[in-house]
């Protein structure tokens, strides 16, 4: 028959095993959720170098057309600094309308709202 303290040991050592299950499934799970980050910032980072360059292409493109065309050089000069500032003016609109997406999502208590 089991002492008290065996017995106290017992469910002490049962809720040591539990806690510590628990901490190595948390630990497992954060790390798939960290493994699938890098993943996630390595595909980020091919799709932007291959959208930088199918711009540079159709940019060069876009000049050798207005160079071969028969305008004036001012209006040349003007639609080559448009089309070359178009990445950055799309880039702060889209913050804008993001930062904008999510205070309306956090307004209407919407789901959990993770600022990135």
């Amino acid at each position: 028959m089991p002492t008290d303290y065996e017995q106290q040991l017992k469910i002490e050592n049962e809720n040591l095993e539990n806690e510590i299950t628990k901490l190595e499934n948390e630990f497992n799970r954060y790390g798939r959720v960290n493994e699938y980050y890098v993943q996630d910032e390595v595909m980020l980072v091919y799709i932007q170098k291959l959208l930088t360059v199918l711009y540079a292409v159709i940019y060069f493109g876009f000049i050798y057309i207005i160079v071969i065309s028969d305008k004036h050089v001012v209006l040349k000069i003007f639609w080559a600094a448009l089309f070359a500032t178009l990445p950055f003016v799309v880039h702060i609109v889209t913050a804008y309308l993001y930062s904008t997406y999510l205070e309306v999502l956090d307004w209407l208590k919407i789901g959990t709202v993770t600022r990135l």
